[in-house]
């Protein structure tokens, strides 16, 4: 096994240029992942949003958001208590992100940034 066989197991990092920004990425490859919490998602539930363009600019922080309820049944999922979450980290379909807390969602969506502008492990 060689160092670029290594990486080409870890995902398709051919888009970043920023060598920090590569390291970061594929440390995400290294990470684990509560298997206690994981659930279904049904499409309905979970809603890509677009990021905001403006003037060839791209203003996005790459952060989603989930609904109270969504949020409530992680907590519980976790042993945790469900007033102490406000943000998650999370990991679906290969895609990995960061849920907020939005009180003005449904009650089981969720939010994130369209999977081909996520780092897909």
């Amino acid at each position: 096994m060689t160092a670029d066989a290594l990486r080409r197991q870890m995902g398709d990092f051919s888009s970043i240029s920023i060598p920090g920004k590569m390291a970061a990425r594929m440390g995400q490859c290294f990470s684990t992942t509560n298997i206690g919490s994981s659930r279904e998602l049904s499409p309905h539930e979970w809603q890509h949003i677009a990021d905001v363009e403006r003037n060839g600019y791209v203003f996005s922080d790459g952060v989603g958001t989930i609904s109270t309820n969504m949020l409530a049944e992680v907590a519980e999922r976790l042993g945790y208590n469900k007033q102490t979450l406000s943000a998650i980290q999370i990991r679906v379909g290969g895609v990995k992100g960061v849920l907020c807390h939005d009180p003005t969602l449904g009650e089981t969506d969720l939010h994130s940034s369209e999977p081909g502008k996520v780092h897909r492990a």
